[in-house]
């Protein structure tokens, strides 16, 4: 795997959930493009807002599985 050097703008970015609490993946993705087209220079799912210590190990999977698809390597995503 290749070495990456990261500078720039790194995003510890929120996890938006439903009204019922669930995870609300397609407005992740929506997140995810939005910071992806204004230019941040990585992502950082479950980074340090403070939902990531509440959430499952399958929900803390499915949030980093969610930005790394929708960041489509546009942008480097530190999980």
């Amino acid at each position: 795997m290749p070495r990456i050097r990261l500078s720039g703008i790194l995003v510890p970015h929120i996890t938006p959930f439903t009204r019922e609490g669930e995870l609300d993946t397609e407005a992740l993705r929506t997140c995810v493009r939005f910071w992806v087209d204004n230019k941040v220079s990585a992502l950082v799912p479950c980074g340090s807002n403070g939902e990531a210590q509440y959430l499952s190990r399958q929900e803390r999977r499915k949030v980093i599985e969610t930005v790394v698809d929708e960041a489509n390597g546009k942008v480097p995503v530190v999980a």
